[in-house]
């Protein structure tokens, strides 16, 4: 158990493990703070959390894909944007907050 609305477990919509609520969640509800040694380059397990860092959240990377999420990340912080059921995985669109992050990113 992540905390007391949050557990990581076999998704079998994935085949791989995931994050679900063990709670009613509220769209907009803060569910976790990511946390983690920050690095400067990006590796397959790390999320973008600002314009110059990366970091490994060892909750965070079991969150999957969706196009159509009920969870994000703003500010080092997974937020519900839509109310969550227990039970419910949590999904978060990888392909949209990668690419708001790497718009954040400084020219070179």
């Amino acid at each position: 158990m992540i905390n007391n609305k949050l557990e990581i477990k076999y998704s079998s919509n994935f085949k791989k493990k995931g994050v679900f609520a063990i709670a009613y969640l509220l769209r907009g509800e803060e569910l976790h703070e990511l946390r983690g040694e920050k690095k400067y380059i990006p590796s397959e397990f790390s999320i973008c959390i600002d314009s110059k860092f990366h970091i490994i959240d060892h909750f965070a990377i079991h969150l999957n894909h969706s196009d159509n999420p009920n969870s994000t990340i703003t500010n080092n912080v997974l937020f519900a944007i839509k109310d969550i059921k227990v039970g419910e995985e949590l999904t978060l669109n990888w392909d949209e907050h990668n690419a708001e992050c790497a718009l954040r990113m400084p020219e070179v």
